[in-house]
């Protein structure tokens, strides 16, 4: 790291260009640290979001330099949630040099660890990780979700952080849901497991119930939800998120031992049919059935 001379014509020039300038407690002397943008841009084959049991996943992730100086020591950082796929590689450029794993949560969750090394100004260079899904992925089906790609230079401060730091959620385009196959072949969707979280008001009686909040969550997003109770309907679509809250049964009062149902149904998947049942100060899960594509709820879509 070089020191110039306080006042310097170098060093009005270096900050000019970018470089971020601290003064040391004297006053004499200048401690220069580069800026250099660091941007992540990737693909992914193949590009649909589902997959097949036994499939091989690439995703190339091409790190770029757009300056204005340069940057040594750089690092990809690329953190994975897998549920019966693995990392069959990782390697960087054509592939002499290889990543890391690093385990979270052993079978599960992980961060891919690629040394970029340094990159001029305008320059890239690319990473490829390669996972595999289980052809055990069977009748439960399985996924692979990239949930953060980070990149950094140990010598290099990075001015815009919003490219070189992608952080993204389970509903973004950057994952894969298996299918596992059966007996002939045929593919099994993927069951809707949905959650439903309900709070009721802090006073109730034995023979009513009233809910503040209930809302529908751990479902796809793009869902579609149906809640219905005794003269109440209620439809809607799941967010991003995965989640839709109630409206129509929120502040409605609910006979103890009612049963009201929630509905969750999405194209391509074993759709989820809870009956709920109020009770006093709550509810409790009063029976669950699940609903195959295009057919009526029943008790097993095995």
């Amino acid at each position: 790291m070089s020191r110039i001379a306080a006042g310097s014509v170098a060093a009005m020039v270096i900050a000019a260009a970018g470089a971020t300038i601290a003064t040391t407690e004297q006053g004499r002397a200048l401690v220069l640290q580069a800026n250099a943008d660091l941007a992540i841009t990737w693909s992914k084959t193949p590009n649909t979001w589902r997959i097949a049991g036994g499939t091989t996943v690439r995703y190339v992730i091409t790190v770029s330099n757009h300056g204005p100086n340069a940057a040594n020591g750089i690092e990809l950082n690329v953190g994975l949630v897998t549920e019966k796929a693995t990392i069959s590689a990782g390697f960087v450029g054509g592939g002499a040099v290889r990543c890391t794993k690093e385990d979270v949560i052993a079978g599960l969750a992980f961060f891919v660890h690629c040394p970029i090394g340094s990159l001029a100004a305008g320059a890239s260079q690319k990473a490829t990780l390669q996972l595999r899904a289980s052809k055990s992925a069977g009748k439960t089906g399985g996924a692979i979700l990239v949930a953060a790609m980070t990149v950094a230079s140990e010598d290099a401060d990075d001015p815009d952080e919003a490219n070189s730091t992608l952080i993204f959620d389970e509903n973004d385009a950057i994952q894969y849901s298996i299918l596992g196959t059966v007996g002939g072949g045929s593919t099994t969707p993927r069951k809707i497991r949905a959650k439903v979280l309900i709070a009721p008001f802090g006073s109730q009686s034995q023979s009513s119930v009233r809910y503040r909040r209930v809302e529908v969550f751990h479902a796809p997003p793009g869902s579609t939800v149906r809640l219905s109770a005794k003269g109440v309907v209620e439809t809607g679509t799941t967010n991003r998120a995965g989640k839709l809250p109630s409206r129509k049964l929120v502040n409605r009062t609910l006979s103890v031992g009612s049963i009201f149902t929630v509905q969750v149904t999405k194209p391509g998947r074993v759709g989820d049919l809870l009956r709920i049942k109020a009770i006093a100060g709550g509810a409790v899960l009063a029976s669950r059935r699940c609903i195959p594509p295009g057919g009526a709820p029943r008790r097993s879509c095995g």
